[in-house]
Parts: structure tokens; sequence; C-alpha cells
């Protein structure tokens, strides 16, 4: 992927005025502490979500049938799945769905978005509750909760504060998806409150069960430690140990993944993966996330997230911001590998116009157990036009999970070609 800015978020903010995107106020909160901020005992009431039509985005993968003729000849195969959103500069949205929950894939990073929403929503909640003033930037120490955990508080990449924060967990998990921070932004809002908070905003789908990268058991999961906050004046404020309640289950179809499980040391254990206990989200609800964070003004038939105008900002840099080109925490090229570092779409948006400062990208990508993801909301600054494009796809040609042979590359390309033809029949050439 190219190494070219993803822009600064004062750039991208000003652009989005331009284009009907973060033009009302920051969904109601100027303050740093609103006292209009959801509480657990004020649960929103999420009125009819917009109809999704059907048809639209076969019939433009049909027209170069060339490119994705597998895909569309089987695409129970590939779990094929996609979500097209084109906004209008008022603030109205037509949507165009292909095979959305058709059955179960599993969301990886790409619910890293959420729970940075949740997160700063969270700090709101207990400065309403508790009568305190937390902030993203202030200091935070995670006691351990398991054997194999240390107390953290010190963070040499914070190059701001030198801190543990809640902003720089956020950067870290949007820049470059980092799963220790998405953890640790899960374990402060807890298991139970970040789904409750999900259903209360609308994302009725999605379920957080369980921490990524961390092999936990389900009541393991549900267990949040005890969080320190360091305030002025050597006070601690002090979130303690939590216990969630929840137990969920998937119950789409094809939560059995597979046909054998590679072992450590390379034996194959036959039958399915169960995916019926871990993380699930819709390309819709992955994808109104990011239109409630870039396009506020987007009716999406739920509550808009309760943030204030800084918070929007530090969501709006992390997800548009090359890593190269972070300031706080600085990336190199060693440390981010192989890493996308952009929008898997763009290879296919630079065939339409390649020019890339005229693409303004909030993305969310993930990959996991074969299923890669990409969630976009992609504005074209030249003609200002906006659209969310979010999909999945599984390759995994010998259905065995765990694994390193997995067909990734077919899914780049894939979403390459979806993004041209997406463009290319937004765009007039």
């Amino acid at each position: 992927m190219p190494a070219a800015s993803r822009f600064l978020s004062i750039t991208a903010l000003a652009t989005s005025l331009l284009v009907g995107c973060v033009t009302q106020e920051s969904v109601n909160m100027k303050s740093a502490n609103p006292s209009s901020a959801s509480t657990q005992s004020t649960p929103l009431v999420p009125p009819a979500r917009p109809e999704i039509s059907t048809g639209h985005l076969q019939t433009l993968m049909q027209s170069t049938p060339e490119k994705f003729v597998p895909i569309l000849a089987t695409p129970e195969t590939f779990r094929a799945q996609a979500l097209l959103s084109i906004i209008q500069p008022d603030g109205s949205i037509t949507r165009h769905g292909y095979r959305l929950d058709a059955e179960y894939f599993y969301p990886a990073s790409t619910i890293k978005a959420f729970a940075s929403v949740a997160a700063l929503i969270r700090l709101h909640e207990l400065n309403q509750q508790d009568n305190i003033s937390l902030t993203p930037q202030t200091p935070l120490a995670i006691h351990p909760l398991f054997s194999d955990e240390t107390y953290q508080f010190e963070d040499a990449f914070n190059l701001n504060e030198g801190k543990k924060t809640i902003e720089h967990e956020i950067r870290r998990t949007l820049l470059v998806s980092s799963n220790s921070a998405f953890n640790h932004l899960f374990e402060f809002v807890g298991q139970q409150r970040i789904n409750e908070l999900a259903n209360e905003y609308g994302l009725d789908q999605t379920f957080y069960m369980h921490r990524l990268a961390e092999f936990r058991s389900i009541a393991e999961n549900q267990t949040s430690p005890q969080i320190d906050f360091h305030l002025p004046k050597d006070k601690i404020h002090t979130v303690p140990v939590r216990k969630s309640s929840l137990v969920f289950e998937n119950t789409l179809p094809g939560t059995k993944i597979g046909v054998g499980f590679q072992n450590a040391d390379g034996s194959i254990t036959p039958g399915p993966l169960d995916f019926k206990n871990k993380n699930r989200a819709s390309l819709r609800d992955l994808q109104d996330v990011l239109i409630k964070i870039a396009c506020p003004n987007v009716d999406l038939g739920t509550p808009p997230f309760k943030l204030t105008d800084a918070d929007r900002q530090i969501l709006l840099d992390a997800l548009s911001t090359y890593p190269l080109n972070s300031k706080s925490p600085k990336y190199t090229k060693e440390d981010i590998g192989n890493w996308y570092g952009d929008a898997q779409f763009i290879p296919g948006l630079l065939r339409i116009d390649p020019d890339r400062d005229n693409w303004l990208v909030y993305e969310k990508s993930g990959q996991a157990w074969a299923t890669t993801l990409e969630n976009a909301v992609i504005i074209h600054k030249p003609t200002g036009i906006t659209f969310a494009l979010t999909a999945s796809i599984y390759t995994n040609k010998r259905n065995i999970l765990n694994t390193d042979d997995y067909e990734y590359k077919f899914a780049d390309a894939f979403f390459e070609d979806l993004g041209e033809v997406v463009a290319k029949s937004l765009i007039k050439q």
C-alpha cells in the first residue's frame, strides 16, 4: 500500500464540512464534561433504521464479471457480504446491500472503532456519576487481573504524557490495530457496559464477548480489572474490578466454520471451529459506527453518539492518519511491517482518480481466521461525493483454520476491485 499521507485531521474536518459530514454540533455536546452524557439510568430508545435495498451492488459487480466471477458464482463459499451507503450533503442516505447477514463472519479488528467510541462515552458517564473530571488525557494505571499480567502505567510510546491514557490507547487501537490497546479499552468500559452501549446506540447486532489475541475463558472475559486514574494533586479515582452477567451466543447460520483446525504441532483436528461464543458485528453496525463518527448529520434511525468536539477530533485523526505520520505514538516501517496502513479500497479508488490527496478516507479494517474486512467512509474531495463502503470475505481454499496459507491476496484484489467499481459508478470521469 502507498505510504502517502492519509491527511491530518484538521484538513479532514475542513473537507468534511464541505460535503455534509461533521456539520452539526458534535451531537449536542460541546463541553468537556457534558451533563447530557448517556448514563445507565437513562437508556436511549433506538428508532427504526433506513431500508437497505438489494441488487445494486450485485449489478455493479456483474458489470465487470472478469473480476468478480468466482465470488458471484459461489458467494457462500467466500461468505461475501457488502454494504454501500451514498451520503448526500443534506445528510440523506441511500443504502445498498449484498448478502447482508447471510451467514456469520468473524469481525476481527473492525470492532475496535466502537470500542474507542465507548471508552470516550464511558469517561463522560463516570464524570457525571462520580462528580470528577476525567479526560482522555488523564493518566491511568491498569492492575493485573491474571497471573500472566503485570501492572501497567508508564508508556514510553506516549510522547505527550509518558503514561497510559484513553486517548493514547485509542490511537494505538485505530492507527495500527493494537490488540493490547483494544483490550485495555474493552477492560475499561467493561464487557457488560460496552454491550449495553452498543444496544443503546442502536447497534443491535454487535456483541463484545472476548478480548483479542488472548485466550481466556468465558468467565475471565466477563471480568475487568481495577483501573486507577491519576488526577492532579495526587488524587486517584479507582474503577474497581467488575464482573459482567451477560452471556451471548451467536444465532446466525454459519457459526461453525471450516472442516478442520491445525494444532501447534501441525496435526489437524477434524471438524469445524464453533464461533458461537466469539465476537459478532453486522456490516450495517460496523458501517453505522464510522458514519456516526465522520458524518453525524446523517440520520441512521438510531441515536447519535454523545461525543464532544474534542472526542470526535481524536477519533477522526486516528481513523484518517497514516501510521508513519503519527506524532504520538511514532511508528517506523519496521514497527508496522506489512500492516496495510491505508484502506484496502484505495488501489481501486486510485484507478478512478490517481491523486491520493483527492481522497479522504476514514477506515478500520480487520483480518483473522481467514476473514478480511474493510470498513470506510470515503470522500472524493474534488467532487464532494461521499460514500461508505463495508465488505467482508472469507478466503480459505483448504477450509482448514489456524494455518498461514489463507488466500489473503485474493481478498486484497476483491477490495481493490470493489472500490474501483463503486467509485466508477459514483464519480463522473
